[in-house]
């Protein structure tokens, strides 16, 4: 009872090790794909930090160009294995960090953009009520100055 005890328990220690193993040679496989797609959401968020450069943004602006350095591809065959190992290891944990905190910022971003739209429109709307209102009293102004005209020539008739 006790081998076949230890032997089930070899069985599934060795079917843990051989997924372990599986997800990082899938995690190793797929790693330039997901260097890609994080470099491509980086150069998106890049954009918004040159909208919003009169935003506090430096500190996450920092963080985005370390990530940017860790994950540039090496030259060389030696490089590339380097960059997929270390991306294996360690850097694909750190990116589940990284990217929860550019949906942060790009949440902070669009609210900053919406605030910026919605005071825009607020402008917009000022400058439109105050130009209706002065067509209005122009067309009061000429109106009334045609009718002082033609009581004036009527007057004198």
């Amino acid at each position: 009872m006790a081998a076949t005890l230890g032997t089930i328990t070899s069985i599934l220690q060795l079917v843990d090790t051989a997924q372990t193993a599986r997800e990082l040679i899938q995690d190793f496989r797929h790693a330039p794909e997901e260097q890609r797609r994080l470099l491509s959401e980086m150069d998106d968020l890049r954009l918004l930090i040159e909208e919003l450069q009169l935003r506090p943004v430096e500190a996450f602006h920092s963080m985005m160009e370390h990530f940017t350095e860790k994950l540039k591809e090496g030259k060389g065959p030696l490089a590339k294995f380097r960059n997929r190992l270390s991306w294996t290891m360690w850097s694909k944990k750190e990116t589940t960090e990284y990217l929860d905190k550019f949906e942060q910022f790009k949440s902070l971003a669009n609210s900053w953009l919406s605030l910026d739209i919605r005071d825009m429109s607020q402008c917009n709307h000022k400058a439109v009520l105050q130009s209706q209102e002065h067509n209005h009293n122009t067309v009061l102004q000429s109106v009334d100055d045609v009718a002082n005209a033609q009581q004036h020539n009527h007057h004198w008739e």
